[in-house]
């Protein structure tokens, strides 16, 4: 019960409430990765990023212990993925941009055949950007647009579109938000995934090429 309030209050925006479950849930299942990963969550979410570090490297401990003891390939649990993202994160946030490197880093080259899990995937791109790896960004960016599904290939799209636009490559850029939106147009479902980070490359192009309104 508290497993699933925890998530109800998230989802409802009611942080402190989902706190009050997660903290239950984690201390109810200390030895179980997701409930460790729920209580950083909303830690997070409440600002006290340290305390969810120090839950999210548990979980990430409890996982890592799992696969190895179970025997099957870490990217057919997309929760360890995802623990992964929400740890290196908070690393970058905290200033601890090695330790960011090596975990995001690490979440992008699991593979995936999980729409959302290759949406987010889209970190490790952001975080080379934000240290000025324009080139290594373009160049991970390229293989987010092999994914099978359009939604995935349209993410890739979007994060070459950033690379180019800091090197100033604006015609080339062009052209991959229009391949991005092609992609998200051909999509059976999920192009939303994409729609914010979409939206964000169409006001910087605009932006770096000199169109402010």
């Amino acid at each position: 019960a508290h497993h699933y309030l925890t998530h109800a209050y998230e989802n409802g925006g009611r942080i402190d409430e989902a706190l009050t479950h997660g903290t239950a849930y984690a201390k109810a299942a200390p030895e179980i990765a997701h409930a460790r990963h729920m209580h950083g969550h909303d830690l997070r979410r409440l600002g006290r990023v340290e305390e969810a570090i120090a839950e999210f490297e548990a979980a990430n401990r409890l996982e890592a212990a799992a696969i190895k003891s179970l025997g099957f390939p870490p990217e057919d649990n997309w929760h360890y993925e995802h623990n992964l993202d929400l740890l290196g994160t908070s690393y970058q946030y905290t200033g601890r941009v090695a330790k960011a490197d090596e975990t995001l880093r690490m979440a992008f080259a699991l593979p995936t055949a999980n729409l959302a899990q290759a949406v987010n995937k889209r970190q490790w791109t952001v975080f080379l950007r934000s240290r000025g790896r324009a080139d290594e960004a373009l160049s991970a960016a390229r293989s987010l647009a092999t994914f099978p599904h359009p939604v995935g290939q349209a993410i890739g799209h979007i994060e070459a579109g950033y690379a180019l636009l800091m090197k100033k490559q604006f015609a080339e850029a062009a052209k991959e938000t229009n391949a991005a939106l092609a992609a998200m147009k051909s999509a059976p479902a999920g192009a939303g995934l994409a729609a914010v980070p979409f939206e964000g490359l169409q006001g910087e192009f605009f932006l770096r090429t000199g169109q402010r309104e």
